[in-house]
C-alpha cells in the first residue's frame, strides 16, 4: 500500500514538472515572438514561361501588390499555397525586395527565388549576359540595405534561327526552326515575290531565339539575288553564319551577289562559305535571260520623273530587248515594273503599270505580238532591298523583264 502512495507521488510530481517546462516554453516562446520579428516567407518559381507564388504574407493586399507585379513581366503567373500572418513586423523587406527584384526575374528562362527571415536566395538561368550583370548589381544594392542575398545565376547559349532554302528546277522550298510565325510568313513572302513556286517543307518555331539573331537582315538583302542571280542554289543560316552555294548564268549576276554578301558581312552576319558555278546557258530562255540581265546591270530605262514617257536614251536598250525577241520567237515577256517607297502607295502603283504598259506599247510599235507580251505594275510592294537608303530605293524604282518559254 505504501509503495503505491509513492509511485502515485512521483507520477504526480512528474506530471507536474512537465506542466512547468511546457509553461516555460510557451512563455519564452512568446517572449521570443516579441522580441525577434516575424518576416515574410516567400518562393517563387518560374519554369515554362509560368510563375508561381507561395509563401507566408503580412496581408492578401501584399499578396495582390506581388501578383500584380509579376503580371507586369510574365503573362502567366498563379497563386500557389498562400498563407496571413498579421504578426510579420512592418519592417520585413519584402515588398522592397519585390520591387526590384520582379522584373530580372521575369526574364529568366527558369528560376528559384526563396525570401525568408530577411534573406534572400535566387538562382536562374538567362541567354542575356545583360540580364545577369543587371541582377548581379540589383543584389549588391540589395545587400546594402541590410538583405542577405545569395544568388546563382547561369548564362546560357544564346539561340539562333537554323534556316535551309533550297531552289532546283524553279522551285524553292524553306525549312528550318525561325523565331516566329510572322517570320515564318515575311521570308515566305519575300521569296514568292521573285518566285513563282515556294513551299514549306519542316518548319518549327522557338520563341527563345536570340534578339540578336540576324535571318530578318539576311532574308530581306538576299531573297531578291537568291531567286533572279541562280538557276539553282542552297542556303543555309546558322548560329547567325550563312553558307551558300548556286549556280549562275552570268559571270556579272556571280558579282552582284558577291557584293550583297559583303554588305552582310559588314552588318555582322558571317558568311563562312559562298560558292557559285558558272553554267553555260543551253535553252534559248536561258540566252535571253543572261543577255538582258547583263544588260540592264549598267543601264537603266529611263522615264521623265513622275511619269510613264520614256526618255530618248533608254530607246537603244528597248530595241536590243526587241532584236533578241525577234530572233527567239517562241519566247513570251512579262513586263514588270517597280518603284520604291517614296509617295503614296495607289499612286506609285499606278505609275508602275502605266510604265510597263508603255514599253509593252513600244514593243507592239516594234513589231511584236501583243500575245506575247504581258504587264503587271507592283509599285513598292516588290522591292529587291531595304528602302533604307538612297542607293537602296534606286535600285527599287526599276523595270524588269522576266523571260518565259523554252
Amino acid at each position: 500500500m505504501f509503495q503505491t502512495k509513492k509511485t502515485l507521488l512521483k507520477f504526480c510530481f512528474l506530471l507536474l514538472l512537465l506542466l512547468i517546462i511546457l509553461c516555460l516554453f510557451m512563455k519564452l516562446t512568446s517572449i521570443y515572438n516579441e522580441v525577434m520579428p516575424q518576416s515574410s516567407k516567400v518562393l517563387i518559381t518560374k519554369q515554362d514561361s509560368k510563375v508561381v507564388v507561395k509563401g507566408t504574407f503580412m496581408s492578401n493586399e501584399l499578396v495582390g501588390k506581388t501578383i500584380d507585379k509579376f503580371k507586369m513581366f510574365s503573362k502567366d503567373v498563379k497563386k500557389g499555397d498562400i498563407d496571413i500572418d498579421n504578426n510579420i513586423q512592418k519592417s520585413d523587406k519584402w515588398q522592397s525586395t519585390m520591387q526590384n527584384v520582379a522584373p530580372y526575374f521575369s526574364a529568366f528562362k527558369e528560376g528559384k527565388l526563396s525570401f525568408d527571415k530577411n534573406k534572400l536566395t535566387i538562382n536562374g538561368s538567362t541567354y542575356s549576359k545583360k540580364t545577369k550583370d543587371d541582377i548581379s548589381s540589383l543584389l549588391a544594392k540589395l545587400k546594402s540595405q541590410g538583405v542577405e542575398v545569395k544568388s546563382d545565376i547561369k548564362l546560357l547559349e544564346p539561340k539562333y534561327s537554323d534556316i535551309s532554302i533550297v531552289k532546283k528546277d524553279s522551285k524553292v522550298v524553306v525549312n528550318g526552326t525561325f523565331s516566329s510565325q510572322e517570320s515564318v510568313d515575311k521570308t515566305i513572302s519575300k521569296l514568292k515575290m521573285f518566285n513563282d513556286d515556294v513551299q514549306k517543307g519542316d518548319i518549327k518555331i522557338d520563341k527563345e531565339i536570340s534578339k540578336n539573331d540576324k535571318w530578318h537582315d539576311v532574308m530581306q538583302n538576299i531573297s531578291y539575288y537568291f531567286s533572279k542571280n541562280l538557276e539553282d542554289g542552297e542556303l543555309s543560316f546558322a548560329k547567325n553564319k550563312l553558307s551558300l552555294d548556286g549556280s549562275t548564268l552570268s559571270p556579272i549576276a556571280k558579282e552582284d551577289f558577291l557584293v550583297t554578301l559583303d554588305r552582310l558581312k559588314s552588318q555582322g552576319v558571317d558568311v563562312v562559305s559562298s560558292k557559285f558555278t558558272l553554267l553555260e546557258p543551253k535553252t534559248d530562255r536561258q540566252r535571253v535571260k543572261k543577255d538582258i540581265y547583263e544588260l540592264l546591270h549598267s543601264k537603266t530605262i529611263e522615264f521623265q520623273t513622275g511619269k510613264s514617257t520614256i526618255k530618248d536614251e533608254s530607246f537603244p536598250i528597248l530595241d536590243h530587248i526587241v532584236e533578241k525577241l525577234k530572233a527567239f520567237s517562241e519566247l513570251n515577256v512579262l513586263i514588270e515594273g517597280h518603284t520604291d517607297d517614296v509617295g503614296e502607295d495607289e499612286s506609285n502603283e499606278k505609275l508602275s503599270e502605266d510604265r510597263a504598259m508603255a514599253i509593252k506599247e513600244y514593243f507592239l510599235q516594234q513589231g511584236i505580238d501583243g500575245n506575247r507580251l504581258s504587264t503587271m505594275g507592283y509599285g513598292e510592294y516588290r522591292p529587291a532591298f531595304p528602302n533604307s537608303s538612297a542607293e537602296n530605293r534606286q535600285k527599287n524604282r526599276r523595270v524588269e523583264f522576266k523571260v518565259k518559254g523554252e
